[in-house]
């Protein structure tokens, strides 16, 4: 077995188009944020009964995001980086076409699905081409460079949506994706031909995919409340949502426990598993999947809470509109983003000269110190303030990125790359699923029993900004505290790039 195939098109030249692709995908993510209230009026869709349906736009393609994911990271392994990739790029492109045109909202639903089913995928198929063209030494900066690009894609998104829709119809925000992703289709077409070779002569197992599949849909459905993506405060939260979570979660966490244990059940005897769950004997493979879980709790409180403060705090101690608040959580938010973007090639950088262990521990400690910051936010702040405590938070999450996916990648069998990517970014999404209902819930929670024995005569503009900000203040700390409990795990990150390595650091 080859540790990577051997490609005559240049490396830097593959990782650049992997990684534009990824952000047209990324975009997409979270783009319908600030377009949604157009979105809604032009659809026709009737308030407030239809909101529920309407949030599907939001949750159909967060759903078909995760799921996508395991599938088709290990349908690269077996039938081929290349063949995947455009596959993924041709239904995002198709899923595209089909909400621009949309009529009604469920042909927009439908086609909001069909783009996350492709964009979904794209990640853990980048992932797992950079595994095999670059050796061992340079991923951890090629990593660095697409997780940073990744996560600049989802986090620019809603500023993306405020500036297009201010100059054209919000459908060309979708539009303007058919051109481009099938550029990308072409030049990939090229560039990734050496990578059409199945990397392990081996079948599916569809029967480990669904029930993984019905245990990541269950648990999403489960820990999102019906209207709580529209929501813009805790009291809107509160009234419609109850807390983060859905009206039917008993049900859909049994139906998850169950589906959960079929899978490990399957994965335990199945002769060609979705996922060799034999991995996680790899004790750096395991505490990467555990550092990854937190810190992607951590990461959805800076990308829900930050926007939440300015709606709910800033509008009405600057008295913003509605718009204004927009533009400058897009604008916060980039901060954040390219704070990111530049300490995840600084972190791969370290990672290639050092170990998977210090750049982790860098990153995490950082990140405590950023969110101990966020945490002090109270009913004034300074611009100056706010931009140097989310700069320093994107610093330390953004440090964590590239080591963390190297740690996966380098300790993955060549034949199973493919899936251990899906496994990192459905992990992040894991954390941060299970993370912003829980922090839902907790400020819901907060904001009811801080403001239950107040009379409504007293529910001035002062008063809610201040119990706004106390809540928010809490929820950042929480944050920090998971960032502190992701140290642990860290510690235990080795550097295993051989077999003999892998087999010394395992748990047993």
């Amino acid at each position: 077995m080859t540790s990577h195939p051997r490609t005559t098109f240049p490396s830097a030249i593959i990782l650049t188009l992997i990684s534009f692709s990824v952000f047209l995908g990324a975009l997409d993510l979270t783009v319908v944020s600030t377009i949604l209230r157009q979105v809604i009026y032009d659809l026709e869709i009737p308030f407030p009964s239809g909101m529920n349906e309407a949030a599907w736009i939001v949750t159909g393609y967060l759903l078909a995001y995760t799921l996508t994911m395991p599938v088709m990271g290990r349908l690269s392994d077996l039938y081929g980086r290349r063949r995947v990739f455009l596959i993924c790029l041709a239904v995002f492109v198709l899923g595209s076409l089909i909400v621009g045109v949309a009529n009604s909202l469920g042909v927009m639903i439908a086609g909001r699905v069909a783009q996350a089913l492709g964009a979904g995928a794209l990640v853990p198929v980048a992932m797992a081409v950079i595994g095999d063209v670059f050796p061992p030494h340079q991923r951890a900066i090629a990593l660095g460079i697409l997780g940073a690009v990744d996560t600049a894609g989802w986090v620019v998104g809603p500023l993306y949506g405020s500036l297009m829709v201010t100059q054209f119809d919000w459908r060309w925000i979708f539009f303007i994706n058919v051109p481009f992703g099938v550029v990308a289709a072409l030049l990939a077409w090229i560039a990734l031909r050496d990578l059409d070779q199945p990397l392990a002569a081996a079948r599916m197992d569809y029967l480990g995919a669904l029930f993984l599949s019905v245990a990541l849909a269950a648990l999403s459905i489960a820990l999102t409340g019906e209207s709580s993506a529209a929501s813009s405060n805790f009291a809107a939260a509160s009234a419609a949502s109850g807390g983060g979570l859905s009206p039917h979660a008993p049900i859909l966490f049994a139906v998850c426990l169950g589906a959960s244990g079929l899978f490990v059940w399957r994965e335990m005897r199945a002769r060609q598993p979705l996922i060799d769950l034999m991995l996680f004997r790899n004790l750096t493979f395991s505490a990467a999947c555990l550092v990854n879980l937190l810190v992607g709790g951590a990461l959805i409180a800076a990308v829900v809470d930050v926007p939440l403060y300015v709606n709910t705090v800033m509008l009405l101690a600057r008295g913003f509109t509605p718009a204004q608040a927009d533009l400058h959580s897009g604008v916060i938010l980039a901060l954040l983003t390219s704070a990111m973007v530049l300490a995840a090639m600084f972190g791969g950088w370290l990672t290639a000269r050092t170990s998977y262990r210090l750049p982790v521990l860098f990153g995490l400690v950082v990140a405590v110190c950023g969110f101990g910051l966020l945490s002090q936010w109270g009913a004034t702040l300074a611009d100056a303030t706010q931009a140097r405590d989310l700069i320093v938070c994107g610093i330390g999450l953004g440090v964590v990125i590239a080591p963390i996916a190297t740690a996966v990648i380098n300790n993955a069998p060549a034949q199973q790359r493919g899936a251990a990517s899906a496994l990192v970014l459905i992990l992040r999404l894991i954390g941060m699923t299970l993370a912003l209902s829980a922090l839902t819930t907790w400020g819901v929670t907060r904001f009811d029993a801080l403001t239950r024995a107040t009379p409504l005569s007293a529910f001035t503009a002062d008063f809610v900004t201040r119990i706004s900000a106390q809540v928010m203040g809490e929820i950042f700390a929480l944050a920090a505290i998971a960032c502190a409990a992701a140290i642990l795990p860290a510690i235990l990150l080795r550097r295993a790039t051989t077999p003999l390595e892998r087999t010394v650091h395992s748990w047993w």
